[in-house]
């Protein structure tokens, strides 16, 4: 690719003007395009190279200036991508491990934590952020090119992490919580998969059925009942932390 080309390619991926893209960002770039390309795109399908190997180069960026939101990224790959909540951040943060939990621990009180630390990512276009509704999204590819850049080992200490947020996260199913249950259901469904059964995941399922046997989604809440372990309403407050207080467990 020419070097113009490369420009706009990198101003694509990045969202930064071609006057921004100065300094060491380009030479790196292209001195480290090759191996990217190689290493990234047979499991990306046939999404453009130039999109697909700067987003990887982005990802490498975030990682070297600030763990923090690197790890922020790696916790994004693992729930839905559109619309993640900022209470999943804010209440579920002390269980994303250390990294994230202390740079999290204020966010309930202070609301520019949150959007700080995603300023880290919207810099090189890995996230977006959706103004006046305290969420977030990241594109499907940034999730898989995260994803692939994470050992089989790190991805399921990932999906734990992202079960025990969802937890601390998804609110008692009564009347004044449902919106916020309706913001937190689509990632819920992802984080339930592909993780081992465990007390926190029964309780996750019975409160998604519950929300949606609520709303009159009978069809939908039907198999989560079914998937969840048989357990006892006592159990699942003693490993939740109290968060087995006023639950119901329909399925019992």
């Amino acid at each position: 690719m020419k070097q113009g080309g490369l420009v706009a390619a990198i101003v694509k991926g990045t969202g930064k003007s071609n006057l921004e893209i100065t300094g060491d960002y380009l030479p790196s770039y292209c001195k480290r395009r090759l191996a990217l390309l190689e290493r990234e795109m047979p499991q990306l399908g046939d999404y453009p190279a130039s999109v697909a190997t700067t987003w990887a180069f982005n990802v490498q960026e975030v990682e070297k200036n600030s763990p923090a939101a690197a790890e922020l990224l790696q916790f994004s790959a693992f729930v839905g991508s559109d619309r993640i909540p900022y209470e999943l951040l804010s209440v579920g943060g002390k269980a994303l491990g250390e990294v994230l939990a202390e740079t999290l621990a204020e966010a309930e009180e202070d609301s520019l934590v949150i959007p700080e630390l995603l300023e880290q990512l919207t810099r090189y276009s890995l996230v977006s952020v959706k103004v006046g509704e305290q969420c977030y999204s990241i594109h499907k590819l940034v999730q898989e090119v995260t994803r692939d850049r994470l050992d089989e080992e790190t991805r399921g200490q990932w999906r734990e992490r992202s079960l025990r947020a969802m937890g601390e996260a998804f609110p008692n199913v009564e009347f004044e919580n449902w919106l916020l249950c309706q913001r937190l259901l689509p990632h819920a469904e992802v984080v339930v998969l592909g993780v081992e059964a465990s007390l926190t995941l029964a309780w996750l399922l019975n409160q998604m059925g519950y929300y949606l046997r609520e709303q009159g989604r009978y069809a939908e809440a039907e198999p989560l009942y079914e998937r969840a372990p048989s357990i006892d309403s006592g159990g699942v407050g003693a490993v939740a932390g109290g968060w087995g207080d006023g639950v119901m467990l329909i399925n019992n």
